[in-house]
């Protein structure tokens, strides 16, 4: 049973205060009804959200990154220990499996998994990407693997990323716009250089490896998504473009990639606009 002391409990409670005072001003009397009727709380979470976006414009301030920050302080530190591995899911080999593989470089990495195929006996078979490994993707049981956390809500010059699979996928097009420039003889833009950097650091320090490792395993695929990127049409969203830079990646994060544009948004100090929904890294 949650304490006093519990902070998510604390938390919880703090809401549910907040609500009554939101109930009452939208509904009147009674108050408090959100407590024990799920969909009225959902309602008046949403319309409050809604609310505190518009103060937040209002008085000048970046919603979509209030929100990230406050996600990130909503993450807990550890997964679960029955957490289920999905698509997504960071994992690294558990020590019964690192003393029976032959891959040693694999000892002590930090990989996400990018496919399931499942099997009646529930051990179901997982193609796993691990960053800085030449070889790069590697198929293990799920009785191999065990889950690990992930990275936190992060902001880049190339937006915000969400998760270990995001800032890699994020990386590669990051890259390949610099190849593409440096193939055209033209000069990178710094925020992409910068990017590039961040990017790299966050994902080799969260995989066990280095920088220069990671962009390494990334290089056939951020070729092959600079070529792409070299079409008639600056604007690649849902194209080529975007399914090469999602190569080995989670499926659902292929949602595209807007290749360049000359125009900036002034809504962040680097120009960047935060991504939402949609991972348009550059706009």
């Amino acid at each position: 049973m949650s304490g006093p002391n519990d902070p998510v409990a604390r938390s919880v409670e703090n809401a549910a205060t907040v609500l009554d005072s939101y109930e009452l001003r939208l509904v009147g009397p009674p108050t408090g009804l959100h407590r024990q009727d799920a969909a009225r709380a959902k309602y008046l979470v949403r319309d409050l959200v809604r609310d505190l976006a518009l103060y937040a414009k209002h008085r000048g301030h970046d919603f979509e990154r209030i929100l990230a920050e406050a996600r990130t302080l909503s993450l807990p530190s550890e997964p679960q220990p029955d957490a289920a591995i999905e698509i997504g899911t960071g994992v690294r080999l558990r020590a019964s499996a690192r003393t029976s593989t032959p891959r040693s470089s694999l000892l002590n990495k930090r990989g996400f998994v990018t496919d399931i195929r499942t099997s009646p006996d529930g051990d179901h078979e997982c193609r796993v990407r691990f960053l800085g490994v030449p070889a790069g993707s590697f198929q293990f049981r799920t009785s191999s693997l065990e889950p690990v956390p992930g990275i936190p809500v992060t902001p880049t010059r190339a937006g915000f990323v969400f998760n270990v699979a995001d800032a890699a996928r994020t990386l590669v097009t990051v890259g390949a716009r610099i190849l593409r420039d440096v193939q055209s003889k033209a000069d990178p833009e710094p925020d992409d250089l910068a990017a590039r950097r961040e990017l790299g650091d966050l994902l080799a320090e969260w995989s066990g490896t280095t920088r220069n490792l990671v962009l390494f395993s990334l290089g056939p695929q951020i070729s092959n998504a600079a070529f792409r990127m070299s079409g008639p049409s600056p604007f690649l969203p849902a194209s080529e473009a975007a399914q090469v830079a999602a190569e080995d990646f989670p499926h659902d994060l292929a949602n595209g990639v807007l290749a360049s544009s000359s125009s900036r948004r002034p809504d962040t100090p680097s120009g960047r606009n935060p991504r939402t929904s949609t991972p348009n890294i550059r706009s």
